[in-house]
């Protein structure tokens, strides 16, 4: 579960499941390489990341 506090990151490419699950339970993770519009995604969460 993710919250407002917790800090954000965005990944580029994939990492390795278990990097990928300690990740998920510390950080509000962005895929970047899962987006099919990436200039959208950066305009909307950009200022986020």
């Amino acid at each position: 579960m993710h919250t407002d506090t917790q800090p954000t990151i965005l990944l580029i490419a994939p990492v390795m499941d278990a990097l990928q699950a300690a990740l998920d339970a510390r950080y509000r993770v962005f895929r970047l390489y899962e987006q099919s519009d990436i200039p959208a995604f950066l305009v909307r969460h950009g200022a986020d990341v």
